[in-house]
């Protein structure tokens, strides 16, 4: 079999569930919404005396177990795909000249998530 024929991608079917799909998107961002403004809401409404404030120590915590279960999430689900379609041998030169594609963008990432939430966390405090 040639390097053409196992890069032919006219044969392969899609199995999507639009409307699956779309809920998710909506799920996702309604959560997301939530993890984002709660903290907010109640850090802001302390100093209102509304009885939400929630301890310094809860808000780290949430914010700490957000960010593993983030990278813990990319890289059990979506690093080996990544790893595999970057190896492809369909993508000819690129996957040559250097085959850790994969882990040089996930270490790149990681560094750059890290430096940015020290960056506005030094600023928040300051």
């Amino acid at each position: 079999m040639s390097l053409d024929d196992a890069c032919d991608i006219s044969g392969i079917g899609s199995e999507w569930d639009n409307d699956w799909h779309i809920a998710a998107l909506f799920i996702i961002i309604g959560t997301s919404a939530l993890g984002v403004f709660l903290p907010i809401i109640s850090q802001t409404s302390r100093g209102l005396g509304s009885g939400l404030g929630v301890p310094v120590f809860a808000i780290q915590l949430g914010q700490f177990f957000g960010s593993g279960v983030i990278i813990s999430t990319a890289f059990i689900h979506l690093f080996p795909a990544a790893y595999s379609a970057l190896t492809n041998p369909c993508l000819g030169a690129f996957s040559d000249r250097y085959g850790a594609w994969a882990s040089l963008i996930a270490m790149a990432t990681v560094f750059t998530m890290h430096s940015v939430e020290w960056w506005l966390v030094e600023a928040w405090l300051s």
